[in-house]
């Protein structure tokens, strides 16, 4: 069946170059898979699977010998078997995941997995020294990979070699099937970049340019947060080419629907013309960020490192390497048989088939209004947020409303009759309508009073930092003088939380005239109050969180100064930080008193045990604030740190859909927490821990629960995110059908999950 659309033309900003090698790239890497066993009757080895025609018409030669125009002889052969492994291992997992989910090996059974993994597991070990003999292969996949890695190791600087074996293990498991197993229906967008940008092949292909490079480029470099940003522009746009050319082979074929058209026409309810035309649109943009970014930002952030001149020779080596293996991809794909055979008839007729039988596509009427009717406050539909658990609100909580209105007005934080207009956070009634104490007494019902109104007047100083951030990008953000004031203030915060000698509580003084020393005199007296009753363990735990959460914002203001489009993926790990997430879990801990076996719970704290449940409950946290505060930051903050304004401008989608989307990714999410919280006993078991440290696990896991129940809760009932923005001292009344809470749109409709 031919292709379901007509597939845009692509951007190429970078010329396409063929390496003079090519023919004996070609000899030598049918020779290879001929000896190795991928081609039909070769070897009788278990897996071989293409015919000698198949073998030819996909030309691994031709990808080589365009996505590394410069390589040598000996290089471009090692490299064209490099990428005919990939290709048969590939295939061999997805056509295995195919014929498991029509029953004919059971792969997705009881044995299935444990199947997959054991061949995951077998193929790993030829990256680490403990394969069996070189003459146990079992599969062509696994001989071929006994010959390619000792002649990679054999010449590749050490210190990539780590990086290219780090991510061809990530590879195998990503391809097996078990990280992000294909189902019946397609994955959320965001997650299917996520995953790809830590396991697909784009970020291997990188490693594999890295290795072959003249120099090898500075690991202190590539382990930058910006070179991860450049390395998710480069994984973006090779994928994205990959899925506007195999869609029909990924749909009809192997059954699999982990392709961006796909993704993108679920979730979008979009036919599949529309749905390409937008991923070409998404890749053209993530190309152009990739320009711009190896153009022009890397010499800036490349002087940051004090590199020799040999070594910026050697970055700009790498990035032209880069360019090559982009150019060189778009070529191979419009040239190659592996996904253009049913794809030239439509080019031809300039016209697609119809829609593939695996499932109806998606009408345009389906798509959600461009202006629904909006919820109260909100410029869209807001979405109900339903969990499964239940909300509880802690008895002292007008304990802690008296206690931290008092002490926000002694630090200044809440306004008086002399103040400047700039210097405080809230007003009398500001303050009222976000009751933050109100989120503490519902996300610790069961804290005792001091230990809740503590942490009340935590949140009320971060939610003042947070605030304060937000002041410094309005409209008039326009040069680099508010970051360097940002800066300075996060690299004051580490001496006035000091974890050793902390001096003793002694009455505040006088508020000073700005907001940010303000803050700083309400840090430096909350640290003085509750750090003595923290454990060690916990004070260094809740000091370094402090300072992340700060930290991370200047991430934020970089971006909107050089007027950045913000990336939604990178968005939803920062907003894990953001958010706060950790700094509630450290609340959490110092309100819950767990004895003895609180240091062994505080170290499983970063442990693979916990987590899943950890990033779960922060993304959910995260999600749920930038719905809810979409109106307060496009309104004050230019809305440029806003998830589901990185989601429409990254998908290029109305804000209802972006809200759909967001709302989306926070039912995974929370489906996600639950799953773990279900693996949670075996995991136990696998482990020495005692049996007060598991009791102490368990009650560490109701309490995240408890926690999301009274954050849900709580964004019901404030006015922080729905009282008019532009008359600050007017409280909103409340509404007359939902006295206590801010109402969910009970037309809300839209499916809940992809």
């Amino acid at each position: 069946m031919a292709q379901p659309y007509v597939v845009p033309d692509l951007y190429r900003p970078y010329p396409a170059r063929l390496n003079v090698n090519i023919q004996a790239a070609r000899a030598c890497g049918r020779e290879w898979a001929k000896g190795v066993g991928m081609l039909a009757g070769q070897r009788g080895r278990a897996g071989a699977a293409w015919s000698e025609e198949e073998f030819d018409s996909m030309d691994t030669g031709l990808l080589g010998a365009y996505a590394h125009p410069d390589a040598s002889a000996s290089e471009l052969e090692l490299l064209t078997q490099w990428y005919t492994w990939l290709f048969f291992t590939a295939d061999r997992f997805r056509r295995d995941l195919r014929d498991g989910r029509q029953g004919r090996y059971g792969l997705h059974g009881r044995h299935g997995r444990y199947c997959a993994a054991e061949r995951a597991e077998r193929l790993a070990r030829f990256l680490d020294g403990k394969a069996p003999p070189a003459d146990c292969p079992r599969s062509a996949s696994e001989a071929g990979l006994a010959d390619l890695w000792p002649r990679t190791e054999a010449t590749a600087p050490e210190h990539l070699l780590d990086g290219f074996a780090a991510a061809t293990r990530a590879l195998i498991v990503s391809e097996s099937g078990l990280q992000g197993m294909p189902g019946v229906s397609a994955p959320h967008p965001l997650r299917l970049f996520s995953r790809r940008r830590e396991s697909g092949a784009a970020v291997w292909a990188m490693q594999l340019v890295a290795v072959t490079c003249p120099e090898a480029p500075p690991g202190r470099v590539l382990r930058t947060r910006r070179f991860a940003s450049l390395r998710a522009c480069f994984s973006d746009a090779a994928h994205l080419v990959n899925d506007l050319y195999s869609y029909r082979r990924e749909t009809e074929d192997e059954g699999a629907l982990d392709n961006a058209v796909s993704a993108l026409e679920y979730a979008l309810g979009v036919p599949p013309q529309e749905a390409a035309e937008r991923v070409n649109g998404l890749r053209t943009a993530r190309m152009r960020r990739f320009e711009e970014m190896s153009a022009s930002e890397a010499p800036a952030w490349l002087a940051d490192h004090d590199l020799a001149p040999r070594e910026c020779a050697a970055i700009a080596d790498y990035l032209r390497g880069l360019q090559d293996w982009q150019a060189g991809i778009v070529e191979w794909h419009q040239r190659s048989g592996r996904y253009r055979a049913s794809m030239r008839q439509a080019r031809r007729t300039g016209q697609g088939a119809a829609v593939l039988p695996l499932r109806p596509a998606a009408p345009s009427a389906a798509r959600p209004p461009t202006f629904p009717p909006s919820s109260l406050g909100h410029p869209f539909r807001l979405p109900p947020f339903e969990l499964p658990w239940t909300h509880r609100i802690n008895p002292h909580v007008d304990s802690a409303r008296k206690r931290a209105r008092r002490w926000a007005r002694g630090v200044g934080l809440i306004s008086t009759s002399t103040d400047a207009p700039t210097a405080p956070v809230w007003t009398e009634h500001t303050f009222t309508a976000d009751d933050v104490p109100l989120l503490t007494a519902l996300t610790l019902p069961d804290a005792t009073e001091e230990r809740l109104c503590q942490a009340a007047l935590w949140n009320v100083c971060l939610m003042a930092v947070d605030d304060h951030f937000a002041s410094a990008t309005g409209p008039v953000l326009n040069d680099e003088g508010e970051l360097a004031a940002a800066r300075a203030f996060v690299s004051r915060l580490p001496a006035l939380m000091p974890l050793t000698d902390v001096p003793c509580a002694s009455r505040v003084p006088a508020p000073p005239r700005n907001r940010r020393d303000r803050i700083e005199a309400a840090v430096a007296d909350l640290w003085r109050t509750t750090s003595p009753d923290m454990p060690e363990g916990l004070r260094r735990r809740f000091r370094s969180g402090v300072v992340a959460f700060a930290r991370s914002h200047l991430w934020e203001l970089d971006d909107m100064i050089r007027v950045r489009t913000l990336d939604p993926v990178d968005h939803l790990e920062t907003r894990r930080t953001t958010s706060r997430a950790d700094l509630s879990i450290a609340l959490m801990l110092h309100a819950s008193a767990e004895g003895p076996h609180s240091s062994g719970l505080q170290a499983l704290l970063g442990s693979a045990l916990l987590h899943p449940l950890h990033a779960a409950f922060a993304d959910t946290v995260g999600i749920r604030n930038d719905v809810h505060s979409y109106r307060k930051e496009t309104e004050e903050e230019d809305g440029a740190a806003n998830g589901v304004v990185a989601i429409r401008r990254f998908l290029d989608c109305t804000v209802q859909e972006a809200v759909d989307l967001a709302y989306a990714l926070f039912t995974e999410r929370v489906a996600d927490f639950r799953s773990a919280e279900a693996d949670l006993p075996s995991a136990l078991d696998r482990t020495s821990l005692d049996a007060p440290t598991r009791e102490a696990v368990h009650r560490h896991v109701e309490a995240l629960k408890t926690w999301m129940a009274g954050d849900n809760e709580w964004y019901r009932r404030t006015h922080r995110y729905t009282r008019p923005r532009r008359r600050p001292y007017l409280l909103l009344e409340p509404h007359p059908l939902h006295p206590s809470r801010s109402p969910v749109d009970a037309s809300y409709r839209r499916p809940l999950t992809l």
